[in-house]
């Protein structure tokens, strides 16, 4: 069981500085609560406090834009174990203590190089200190997006990241960075310290006024430190493993009136973990998907949504002991979502209702992060109120 309470405040400002030019500055704090129970023998209390702060400079002028900024965050992080054992087994309880804080400067250049033709060139300072070590490193970025002919876009991108620590992965707080590099996102979620490279290729074609489609492939190589213990005297070091990431995505839009909108696609991701340190025991996993959605919108703000995605996954398991092989598995399902939605008027807002695997389909399904699953595991419904006060 894990239970999370999060509470965080934010605070913006914006200042235009001449015509062109703008100062935008980001603080946020956030504290966290997380506990977790394995049974009645074991728990796990952790408090974390973070904060962060963050200027950009936004800078716009003929044939090119430059996106200038330093950020730097801090986490304090406080756990509590407690393992009780019957007797004649001691019982034991743990404290720990670790701050860890990162620092980062960057620069984002997007020049119109000829006609149709945008290049984005960028690098980012990334230093993190923590657990885990101290570590300093120079990432590049670079982006190409070019108009062959009109309503066609070919997307390129290559680039580099380090992944800074977080405070919760359930209330995500923003950051001012860019997120894209070329419409390829470069912010994941992962151990702090994890290095990574992506670099991918898409195309994008509009058919007339009423059809898109599109292929994107991409690939991410990623380094994960973790703590291990090593041969013969077992002290505690800090281990690389590597992961592998590869997917692929094709998609039709289709929007027939001004009120209806439809859409299919078909993505394939593949993930290989180190089998010395594979997260949630997954060695292996290949993922398909097929969703097809449809979406309706009223002129007062009424909009209703379906969707029916088609699941098929292949993985390979950690073995559950020493002498035992690794599970292999297989299987392939449906899953049906639908929403209503109200755009409240004056843009006030909007009041959204979410049923996700409405069916409650208890398929068998091994997610590569629980904590976020991209399939709801049992029937979920949703209330999301966004309220806008001005």
């Amino acid at each position: 069981r894990q239970a999370e309470a999060t509470r965080s405040a934010r605070v913006g400002l914006r200042h235009d500085l001449a015509p062109g030019s703008q100062l935008l500055a980001l603080g946020t704090w956030q504290t966290t609560d997380n506990d977790t129970t394995v049974g009645p023998t074991f728990s796990l209390d952790a408090e974390v406090d973070g904060y962060a702060g963050e200027v950009q400079h936004l800078w716009s002028g003929g044939r090119w834009r430059l996106v200038s900024g330093a950020r730097y965050a801090e986490r304090r992080l406080r756990e509590a174990t407690v393992l009780l054992l019957p007797p004649p087994f001691p019982s034991s309880t743990a404290t720990t203590r670790s701050d860890s804080e990162s620092a980062s400067g960057y620069a984002y250049a997007t020049v119109e190089a000829l006609p149709g033709l945008a290049v984005t060139a960028g690098l980012a300072v990334d230093h993190l200190d923590d657990a885990i070590g101290d570590t300093t490193r120079l990432n590049p970025k670079l982006g190409l997006a070019w108009q062959p002919a009109a309503g066609t876009t070919v997307r390129a991108a290559w680039f580099r990241t380090l992944q800074s620590p977080f405070a919760s992965r359930q209330d995500v707080q923003p950051r001012l960075e860019p997120t894209p590099v070329a419409g390829f996102n470069q912010l994941f979620f992962g151990s702090a310290g994890e290095e990574a490279s992506r670099l991918g290729l898409g195309i994008d074609q509009r058919l007339g006024e009423r059809w898109w489609v599109g292929v994107e492939a991409s690939g991410r190589e990623i380094e994960i430190p973790y703590f291990g213990f090593l041969p013969p005297d077992f002290t505690a070091s800090v281990l690389t493993a590597d992961a592998r990431e590869r997917s692929a995505r094709g998609y039709a839009y289709w929007t027939p009136t001004e009120r209806l909108a439809a859409s299919v696609a078909v993505e394939y991701d593949l993930r290989r973990n180190d089998q010395a340190f594979a997260p949630e025991g997954v060695i292996t996993s290949e993922l398909g998907r097929v969703p097809l959605r449809l979406h309706w919108f009223h002129p007062n703000g009424l909009g209703l949504g379906a969707t029916a995605t088609f699941v098929d996954q292949r993985v390979q398991l950690s073995p559950a002991g020493p002498f035992d092989p690794v599970t292999r598995a297989t299987s392939d399902f449906w899953v049906f979502d639908a929403s209503l939605a109200w755009r409240l008027p004056r843009r006030w807002g909007q009041v959204r209702l979410e049923g996700r695997n409405l069916t409650d389909r208890n398929a068998p399904f091994q997610d590569v992060d629980p904590e976020n699953p991209r399939i709801a595991p049992e029937r979920l419904v949703l209330l999301r109120v966004t309220a806008s006060v001005r």
